[in-house]
């Protein structure tokens, strides 16, 4: 005779499961890293360390004092490729002065922005800018090897669309962005070409917990600037501003991509309500 279930048994078998775990339970079927499997679809992004090798060259011949920043870099990126993931379905390949970040699941998207948007937003306190693109596609990323639709797509972004100091989104996976709340320094924006880019001075606003006395209700949650971190990337910039200014007749594209970066610093500092942080002046 079978046993009789016990009351919290039973009444487990006929409570609903709620649509969010059932959504994460699903997510995390489809996005799992399966080594040795044909490829399934993520989301990746290419990251490329801009000025890298001008680094590399000045550490050699007059600033030994960059190689706490060159190790530092390095040290950051390689701590991202081994950080551990209990769901198994992140995975970050770091070579030279590029990263490969992917996300497999329907919700993968918005685990490659939060990865891109910290590693780009600690470089920028080191007044390192990055250039990158994000897509996807059948792309195999396991054990450091990776290869595949969505890597091929990320860098042909990075290296034919971005150009300047900006992590490019493809068109078709802006509708694979399910969840966006409106902080003032936004997450996403639409540059001067209407290209959707990822907004790195967004990881310098940090944001109210949802319970906290300080959330707001709707689409706003509030929260605070990082001012400190703002001025590590102030400090940063304009370091990076003068360097490439005493360069402009043989590098002018350097010069290019830190002036759009000064410009979006600027902006940031706009939409931040009580900044006391002053613009760069780009004629430095």
């Amino acid at each position: 005779m079978p046993k009789r279930p016990k009351p919290d048994d039973e009444r487990a078998r006929h409570e609903p499961v709620e649509p969010f775990d059932t959504l994460h339970k699903l997510n995390l079927e489809a996005g799992q890293i399966r080594p040795g499997e044909f490829p399934t679809e993520r989301f990746v992004a290419f990251i490329d360390i801009l000025g890298f090798r001008d680094l590399i060259e000045r550490m050699f011949s007059d600033e030994p004092t960059l190689f706490k920043t060159v190790l530092d870099t390095l040290e950051h990126s390689k701590w991202m490729a081994e950080a551990p993931d209990p769901e198994n379905v992140r995975a970050v390949t770091a070579f030279s002065d590029s990263v490969v970040i992917s996300e497999g699941g329907r919700f993968g998207m918005a685990g490659v922005i939060a990865t891109v948007r910290a590693f780009a937003g600690e470089l920028l306190k080191r007044g390192i800018l990055c250039r990158g693109g994000i897509a996807r596609g059948r792309t195999y990323h396991a054990n450091g090897i990776v290869f595949g639709e969505g890597i091929v797509r990320a860098y042909d972004l990075e290296h034919d669309v971005a150009l300047t100091a900006r992590i490019v989104i493809a068109h078709d996976v802006a509708p694979s962005i399910h969840f966006l709340i409106d902080d003032p320094i936004p997450l996403l924006k639409r540059d001067a070409d209407g290209r959707l880019i990822l907004n790195v001075f967004n990881y310098f606003w940090t944001r109210a917990e949802i319970s906290s006395e300080n959330a707001v209700s709707g689409d706003h949650w509030g929260g605070a600037v990082d001012e400190p971190g703002l001025l590590q990337a102030r400090s940063g910039l304009i370091d990076a501003l003068s360097r490439a200014q005493s360069k402009s007749v043989e590098k002018p594209r350097i010069l290019e991509k830190v002036i759009w970066a000064v410009k979006q610093f600027n902006e940031t500092l706009q939409q931040v309500q009580g900044s006391q942080i002053p613009p760069i002046d780009v004629k430095l």
